[in-house]
């Protein structure tokens, strides 16, 4: 998971690189961004994000992130989420119809 910390170091990054002359301000574009910001590293992002403890938000990743992950919300809390509760959000992933990809 991506902290604010984390993005806000990214960003210092950026900023540091287009001062010490290493990128230009045209060289800042959405890859770029991506780069500094991946949420999972250099592992592709996943097809479903689980939110768990009833909250309904995604909070900490970007939005542009998860605009093409489905999204499943519990109320279940992440210590009692357990296999019977990951098989329900799997199931509820299933009979989705993905617009993107015509899942």
């Amino acid at each position: 998971m991506l902290h604010f910390t984390e993005r806000h170091s990214s960003s210092n990054k950026i900023n540091l690189s287009q001062s010490e002359g290493s990128i230009t301000l045209e060289d800042v574009n959405e890859d770029l961004i991506e780069q500094h910001l991946s949420a999972c590293g250099s592992r592709p992002l996943p097809d479903l994000y689980i939110r768990t403890s009833g909250l309904l938000r995604i909070g900490m990743l970007m939005g542009w992130q998860v605009g093409d992950v489905e999204l499943y919300f519990t109320n279940t809390c992440a210590p009692d989420f357990g296999e019977d509760e990951f098989l329900d959000a799997l199931r509820s992933y299933q009979q989705r119809t993905n617009r993107l990809f015509g899942r």
